[in-house]
């Protein structure tokens, strides 16, 4: 039978392999073929395993979408799937796939909407995506819902003390995936690595050995295939080199990203990765020219060869997260092109850029990206 939970689990599951594996257009297709299952409206052939089907369904292209970097149609898929969810129908799945769907459609949508630009409506989704697994006393379900949400808060929102919560929540569920324990180890190294300074948000030093463990936890994550969240993990990795002055270090990060996000069409934080390239290209230049008595010509050249690649790296950023509409990524990219032309006197463009962006903005204002934002644009007044 085409509803056979059996069958919509092994679909299921295939899907969520495709996508934890990287393979995000796999994904899509098994998606379609769940879609392909429920007979057209009207057919009279309509089953009651049917909307079981389609939830799956719209959550596997959901899934996808939101992989390939189109938040937009990852929104309304997995709205939809949510919309046709309820515990008791999807009960005969449990066990037989990693988590209940539900609270995956509910935290991949907390994650695809602080994308989108609305970071309370993605902080209440994990809560209640969390609270749902609890709610129905299967751990890993919870642990999805905390992985989701760490990756999400940490990587997207960049609130690192939340994302550290998430994934500290991983440790005592159990058996946790080695993808999982990767996030928890990155998590805790940044956390170390920023030690108790009481600005953690700042340019500071970090320690080695936070640093060491951010590295490490990666390398594991490689060794074992990268997994869905490899990308972003190796952000986060080059956002602690770059505090800690290893430049070289977050480049290659950057450069082992960019090449898998091509390799497999993961695009979910391509936006950001140009943005943190032009950071750290920055960093380069600001170190050249911080000795004076070791300045040449030739050093101010480069400097300011360093700071064109890094505005078109901004420019880059600000390109494909308007083309995602994720207006999160649009925001981090503006602020950094902002600050940059304000250094160099374009004041008038810098706040024409910013404002536009920043208006958008209806909620979120407590986080680190609209403070930034804000506190900018005062500035530039």
């Amino acid at each position: 039978m085409q509803n056979d939970p059996q069958r919509l689990a092994a679909l299921t599951v295939l899907a969520l392999s495709a996508g934890w594996s990287a393979d995000p257009v796999r994904t899509g297709r098994v998606g379609q073929q769940l879609l392909d299952l429920v007979p057209s409206e009207g057919s009279g052939q309509a089953q009651d395993g049917d909307q079981q089907t389609l939830l799956l369904a719209h959550w596997a292209l959901g899934f996808s979408y939101w992989l390939r970097g189109q938040p937009v149609p990852a929104f309304e898929h997995l709205s939809r799937a949510l919309a046709l969810y309820t515990p008791e129908a999807n009960r005969p799945l449990g066990g037989l796939v990693a988590a209940d769907p539900g609270v995956m459609a509910k935290a991949m949508l907390g994650a695809v909407q602080w994308q989108l630009g609305y970071p309370d409506q993605a902080r209440a989704c994990f809560r209640e995506a969390v609270a749902h697994g609890q709610a129905l006393e299967q751990p890993s379900s919870v642990a999805f819902a905390h992985y989701v949400a760490a990756m999400a808060t940490s990587a997207v929102g960049r609130d690192a003390d939340a994302g550290l919560r998430h994934a500290e929540a991983l440790r005592p569920l159990g058996r946790v995936s080695l993808v999982y324990r990767a996030w928890a180890e990155t998590l805790a190294g940044q956390a170390q690595a920023r030690g108790e300074q009481p600005n953690k948000n700042a340019a500071e030093p970090v320690s080695e050995e936070g640093l060491a463990r951010v590295v490490e936890a990666g390398s594991r994550l490689e060794d074992a295939g990268s997994g869905g969240g490899y990308a972003a993990l190796r952000l986060l990795q080059a956002e602690v080199c770059a505090r800690a002055g290893q430049v070289e270090m977050g480049l290659r990060a950057i450069d082992q990203a960019q090449a898998w996000i091509e390799r497999t069409g993961m695009q979910a934080t391509q936006a950001d990765f140009w943005r943190m390239r032009g950071d750290l290209l920055l960093t380069v230049g600001d170190e050249r020219g911080t000795i004076d008595h070791r300045r040449s010509p030739k050093d101010e050249g480069r400097r300011t060869a360093d700071a064109r690649e890094a505005e078109a790296c901004f420019q880059r950023a600000l390109e494909i997260a308007r083309e995602q509409q994720a207006r999160t990524f649009e925001l981090r990219a503006a602020v950094r092109l902002a600050r940059l032309w304000q250094l160099q006197g374009r004041c008038d463009e810098a706040r024409a850029l910013l404002s536009g962006i920043y208006g958008w903005f209806t909620e979120g204002f407590d986080t680190v990206d609209l403070i930034e934002a804000k506190a900018l644009l005062e500035e530039l007044q």
